[in-house]
């Protein structure tokens, strides 16, 4: 038996020798997978390094329009609306998939053809940006996040079909540890020189590394090792027959409800994404290299949460972890505000803004969290399913996406007052996201909440 692994589960009545020797193969790869999907995942973090959405994406869309802020703000539903909609009608064709490890390849490949248009853009948008570029952007912007969203699908489904629930910590503490690490590296030796350049075709090079990146991340999935799984006989279904099956979910499951409510009010943190470097940016009077130091800061923050939150996800369960991260991105907008208004003549904004995107990192940590507690809701079988319907109820505040980037345009003569209107309703959204955890079970330990 391989070192670290503990010996398979013994059969459960019911159990067919076909069953039980699958279940084998997968406990005898499951060390060799895991690597493989750390190697995966880090490759991927550096790749996202250059499309940062707190900092490099929305940075580039001020170039194209000047800095607008309601096309700022549908940032965060553009990308919410790929990943949640398409996931959930993919669902069942994901299931019956013999080899899911190939539609990971194949939307690992297929994400670098919208950031390398992107490059394009970039490229031809210098030294002045045509007015249809925004617009031709947010669509490509989309275009990406629907490919993403079957891609995070498929991560998720591979998670919970080739490594055990206890060993998915693991899994977050390599990849979240070496994968920041990395991305800093490259930050350092690339993204500031390129952003030191002038114009907008500055974005270029950013744009085509993330490509590459993809491409190298597609590549990698050559090396894991999946049985075939068996089709599900059973009739294909409607839009309408899908989105009731994903109600079906939220209804019947109170585990799954109360974990929703959660991830619903959480996720706000992502409507002022885009607006963080603004408000930096237009209070504070920094420049472009900046941003740098600002990805820089949110890589720290993803490689030190990584860890941390993998050792107590596998010691205590996944609520406990969530409830923490709930602390930690309800100081974020607060310490922006603070250090943008208050803190600012004090000299303490300029110096130490880039600890709000320290904070930041917490972000895609959450996620993650949120994926491995949901695969712990549901039987295997199931989990393309509950992941598809969760990511739905992630997209479920970004339709105010607009309007929250609309609330800083109406206050455009004063932005610091918009921006405590804004940033203070997340942070209250988020705290309220923080006492509901105390509703909800660990399945793991099979532990329920208040209610």
């Amino acid at each position: 038996m391989p070192p670290g692994l503990a010996p398979s589960p013994p059969p459960t009545p019911g159990e067919t020798p076909a069953t039980v020797s699958r279940r084998t193969e997968i406990d005898r790869d499951e060390p060799r997978n895991l690597l493989v999907f750390a190697a995966y995942e880090i490759v991927f973090r550096v790749a996202w390094l250059f499309k940062t959405e707190s900092v490099i994406v929305p940075a580039f869309l001020d170039a194209l329009t000047g800095g607008t802020g309601w096309i700022r703000g549908w940032l965060p539903m553009l990308s919410r609306l790929g990943q949640g909609v398409p996931p959930l009608f993919y669902a069942d064709r994901l299931r019956d998939a013999p080899q899911k490890s190939r539609i990971l390849r194949l939307t690992s490949l297929l994400m670098g053809a919208p950031v390398a248009a992107v490059a394009w853009i970039a490229l031809v948008a210098d030294p002045v940006p045509a007015p249809w570029m925004p617009y031709l952007f947010l669509a490509v912007y989309v275009l990406f996040f629907s490919i993403t969203g079957l891609n995070q699908l498929v991560q998720g489904t591979l998670h919970g079909k080739l490594i055990r629930a206890d060993r998915r910590g693991r899994l977050m503490w390599i990849s979240g540890t070496i994968g920041p690490a990395l991305a800093i590296l490259a930050a350092w030796l690339v993204l500031g020189p390129w952003l030191d350049r002038p114009g907008v075709g500055r974005f270029a090079p950013i744009f085509t590394l993330t490509a590459a990146g993809f491409l190298v991340c597609g590549m990698i999935t050559f090396a894991l090792s999946e049985p075939d799984d068996r089709p599900v006989d059973e009739p294909p279904v409607t839009v309408w027959s899908r989105l009731r099956t994903a109600w079906w979910v939220y209804r019947s499951d109170t585990q799954f409800r109360r974990a929703a409510r959660v991830v619903m009010l959480l996720t706000c943190i992502v409507l002022i994404f885009p607006h963080f470097q603004w408000l930096a940016r237009e209070q504070l009077d920094l420049d472009d290299r900046e941003l740098m130091i600002w990805v820089v800061a949110q890589n720290v923050g993803v490689a030190c949460f990584s860890p941390l939150s993998g050792f107590l996800a596998d010691r205590f369960g996944n609520r406990l972890v969530i409830r923490l991260q709930c602390l930690f991105l309800f100081l974020a907008p607060l310490l922006a505000l603070a250090l943008a208004g208050p803190w600012a003549s004090q000299g303490w904004g300029a110096t130490w803004y880039w600890a709000v995107f320290l904070i930041l990192g917490m972000s895609p940590v959450t996620m993650r969290t949120i994926n491995n507690y949901t695969l712990e809701l549901s039987s295997p079988e199931l989990h393309p399913l509950y992941l598809s319907t969760m990511r739905v109820c992630f997209l479920a505040p970004f339709l105010l996406a607009p309007v929250a980037g609309g609330v800083l345009d109406l206050f455009h003569d004063r932005p610091y007052t918009g921006a405590c209107w804004l940033f203070g309703t997340v942070s209250g959204l988020i705290a309220v996201a923080g006492l509901l955890t105390f509703r909800m079970s660990e399945p793991r330990h099979g532990t329920t909440g208040r209610r």
